[in-house]
C-alpha cells in the first residue's frame, strides 16, 4: 500500500482556497501511484481557527467542504482532517474528525477522542470528544484511524 502523507499549507477561514489544496493533492497523490492521501487535522478549516468554531454559521456549514471533495476520490482513500457537527443535543456543537473518503464515497468518521487543553490548545472548548475508536474496512483492507492526541 503505498500512502501519501499530505502536508499542505492551509489558511484558516479559507474554506474554498483549503478544498481547492486538499483537492489537488489528491489528484497529485493519484497520478503518482498512492492507495492513500493522509492530510492533517481540521485541514479543510485551518486547526488554530479557536473561537471561530463557534460561529452558528460555520456550525451548520462544518461538512460543506467534504461535499467538494468526496467527488475527487476516484480511485484513492482520502483521509481529510475535517469538523462535523454534533448530532446529538447535548455536549459541544461539534466534532474534531477525520473522515475517511474511498471512490467518491464517504465511509465514514474517526472523531477525536483525546482533547489537549495546554500550551496553545484548547480543543475541549470546542469540540465534544469521542467515547470510541474507528476501524475501517475499505477493499479488504483494514485502516485505523486516529487524530493527533488519540496517537
Amino acid at each position: 500500500m503505498k500512502v501519501t502523507i499530505a502536508q499542505i499549507n492551509t489558511t484558516n477561514g479559507d474554506l474554498p482556497g483549503n478544498t481547492q489544496k486538499i483537492i489537488s493533492a489528491i489528484e497529485k497523490a493519484r497520478f503518482q501511484g498512492s492507495d492513500v492521501v493522509v492530510f492533517p487535522e481540521v485541514v479543510t478549516h485551518g486547526y488554530t481557527s479557536q473561537d471561530w468554531f463557534q460561529d452558528p454559521d460555520i456550525v451548520q456549514h462544518a461538512e460543506d467542504p467534504l461535499n467538494a471533495i468526496i467527488p475527487a476520490t476516484k480511485n484513492i482513500i482520502a483521509i481529510v482532517g475535517t469538523i462535523r457537527m454534533n448530532p446529538e443535543h447535548n455536549g459541544r456543537r461539534l466534532y474534531n474528525s477525520a473522515a475517511v473518503i474511498s471512490n467518491g464515497e464517504l465511509v465514514g468518521y474517526a472523531d477525536k477522542t483525546l482533547l489537549p487543553e495546554y500550551d496553545v490548545f484548547d480543543d475541549p472548548r470546542y469540540f465534544e470528544p469521542s467515547e470510541h475508536r474507528r476501524i475501517f474496512e475499505i477493499n479488504g483492507t483494514r485502516l485505523g484511524v486516529v487524530v493527533c492526541e488519540d496517537f
